[in-house]
């Protein structure tokens, strides 16, 4: 007996001991606020997301180029031989062919300002040598300023600035959608977290199932023994053990797979710690939810969550883009000047001191027929602007929907801790007052297997409980828009 004892202590041992675990393996004790600083820092989906705005603040970079200055130089010579007519010929003194050397660039400064206003400020020269000059320098140069106002379309900061204005609320939806995504992960580990703690008490709960069931057959052994019991009892103890064994098995699987996934959220790499067992510390809690009503929890959610406030700013650029190409369907009208100076003379130096004053002013316009391709723009963003309003009450709506269902699940799993706790208690005593009857041979095995499987299931139910009600806390924070305050964490956005 002594030996079949011994016999099933080792595959008891076996049965408990962690798959895939070095026997001298350390645990890693992890509270939740560790896991939530490890996905901060290692998160591969927050990773992503964390880019997403940079690269719309590289974007706003883009826009503003625009209206960056450039500086243009463009030399150019050419050689030209022109065969001549004889009439030409006779003209010429007699000349078949005559020759011509020009050298000629151009230099200056270019650009636009958020007026619209186009300029250019900048100076050209031509150096023509030919048959007739004998091939001496002559410069002809002009230096001066060139201005183009829109006045209809493309006028003023609305139209010029308008792609930076929509890069920038493009930035901000990035924000939003990145804090919204850290929020989520958060809300996964909390989740994973919980899950983990469910699936090892769970695992000591079947652990005290199975010695429950080896007592008995001990028990039931002895009893034999001294011929008090029958040996059925003994095959029903026996059978009551190995569905206990098969419950740890199962049991130490869950917490297997639930490493796995608080893993995955709070490492970049999967094999990170693998051979550690992770040991959470803290424990799920039953307080009762705050004392708000629905309307309160509505209002907080929709000033706090950051996906609402990405579908406002989604109508924002929206109104941007319609505005703007309101304005571009406008006539092309531009009034063009410019004022400068000429100069001609062999010396360079004195075509650019020369005062030959001169100026221009005039106007061009551009009218389309019909400008299908403005009139297409244009519709295209008041359907968008009429999208992006209707998403805007349709994430209102997804606000309503989860904090209710938050709330629920919240409320639910309260009065579940409550019942479970009872039934536990109600399952503890039945228990006792059938193992007492077995002793005094007025119960059976079969029965009091019966009571052991009813305690197990009721305190997993009651963990299960527990652990529910923590995940649907951080579920309701999600959904309020708060989870990131809860757990003390601020982001910091990059500066624009």
């Amino acid at each position: 007996m002594r030996l079949a004892f011994l016999a099933l202590s080792c595959a008891l041992f076996s049965a408990l001991a962690p798959r895939g675990l070095a026997a001298e393996a350390l645990p890693l004790p992890l509270s939740v606020g560790d896991c939530v600083r490890r996905a901060l820092d290692g998160n591969l989906e927050i990773s992503i997301q964390r880019i997403n705005p940079l690269i719309d603040e590289e974007a706003i970079r883009a826009a503003r180029g625009d209206f960056d200055p450039a500086l243009v130089f463009t030399p150019n010579y050419e050689e030209n031989n022109t065969p001549l007519d004889a009439q030409s010929a006779v003209a010429a003194g007699g000349r078949l062919v005559t020759k011509s050397r020009t050298d000629s660039w151009s230099g200056g400064l270019q650009g636009k300002v958020p007026l619209g206003t186009t300029y250019n400020f900048g100076l050209r020269t031509t150096d023509a040598r030919n048959t007739f000059n004998s091939f001496s320098q002559q410069y002809t140069t002009y230096w001066g300023l060139e201005l183009v106002q829109p006045l209809l379309r493309g006028f003023g900061p609305n139209s010029q600035m308008a792609p930076i204005r929509i890069a920038r609320v493009a930035r901000n939806i990035s924000d939003e959608e990145f804090i919204w995504r850290v929020m989520d992960v958060l809300t996964r580990v909390h989740e994973a977290y919980f899950n983990l703690v469910y699936a090892i008490e769970n695992r000591k709960v079947q652990i005290q199932a199975l010695e429950l069931a080896a007592k008995l057959l001990e028990d039931n052994r002895k009893r034999v023994e001294i011929g008090v019991m029958a040996p059925i009892e003994i095959t029903q103890a026996e059978s009551g053990v190995a569905g206990r064994e098969e419950s740890v098995i199962l049991a130490d699987q869950d917490v297997s797979q639930r490493t796995t996934s608080l893993r995955a959220l709070i490492s970049p790499n999967a094999s990170d710690f693998e051979d550690r067992p992770l040991t959470p510390t803290d424990r799920p809690g039953d307080a009762p939810p705050p004392p708000k009503t629905r309307g309160e929890y509505l209002s907080e959610a929709l000033e706090m969550r950051p996906d609402y406030r990405a579908a406002k700013l989604a109508v924002e650029r929206q109104n941007i883009q319609l505005v703007y190409d309101q304005q571009q369907r406008w006539p092309q009208l531009d009034l063009k000047g410019t004022a400068g100076f000429n100069g001609v003379d062999s010396h360079f130096a004195k075509t650019v001191d020369a005062k030959n004053e001169r100026w221009s002013v005039g106007m061009a316009v551009r009218i389309p027929l019909p400008d299908q391709a403005a009139q297409g723009r244009l519709e295209t963003s008041r359907l968008r602007k009429q999208q992006a309003i209707l998403q805007l009450k349709q994430a209102e709506q997804a606000v309503f929907v989860e904090v209710s269902n938050a709330l629920d699940g919240m409320e639910a799993c309260y009065k579940r801790i409550r019942a479970t706790r009872v039934a536990r208690r109600a399952a503890e005593e039945a228990l006792a007052a059938e193992t007492s009857k077995l002793r005094a041979g007025t119960s059976t095995s079969f029965v009091v297997l019966e009571l052991q499987n009813k305690l197990a299931e009721a305190r997993s139910r009651e963990i299960r409980a527990l652990a529910d009600y923590s995940i649907a806390t951080s579920k309701l924070q999600q959904a309020m828009g708060t989870i990131l305050r809860a757990n003390n964490v601020e982001l910091a956005r990059a500066a624009r």
